[in-house]
């Protein structure tokens, strides 16, 4: 918990928002990425521009460093999120499991990454939006 931080991974399927960009009027999640897919269409009920339907893909394992907000630590508390660290479980009054229940284990990180790149298919497009969600590390 440096500098005011916490540091979390995603939890099971629990999509938790992200408070800044709610706090700037954008509707985001600090657990999963959202990503443009399908292709392009026009909705005619609500006018404007052209449109993409979005998936929610989990950020597995990836360490995500939030704010020391008291809504992440309720997440904490809830099960929503995995403390990453022992520091961080410790301030929250969270018990710290190493495993994370088994969730971001190498061979779950790998399945994810094929998954992806499966879904990006030959599509450059996709491929750009998909390539900052592969994992880079391990935890």
């Amino acid at each position: 918990m440096a500098n005011g931080t916490l540091r979390v991974l995603a939890r099971g399927t629990a999509q938790v928002p992200n408070y800044e960009a709610q706090d700037a009027g954008r509707n985001a999640r600090v657990t999963h990425a959202t990503i443009p897919i399908g292709p392009e269409f026009v909705d005619a009920e609500i006018g404007g521009g052209k449109r993409r339907h979005a998936a929610f893909v989990k950020h597995v394992g990836r360490v995500l460093t939030l704010p020391d907000r008291a809504e992440y630590r309720r997440h904490l508390r809830d099960g929503d999120l995995w403390p990453a660290d022992a520091e961080t479980a410790a301030s929250c009054g969270v018990a710290f499991d190493p495993l994370f229940g088994g969730e971001h284990t190498d061979e779950v990180l790998a399945e994810h990454h094929a998954v992806l790149v499966e879904m990006a298919g030959d599509d450059p497009a996709m491929k750009a939006w998909i390539s900052p969600l592969l994992p880079k590390d391990k935890i």
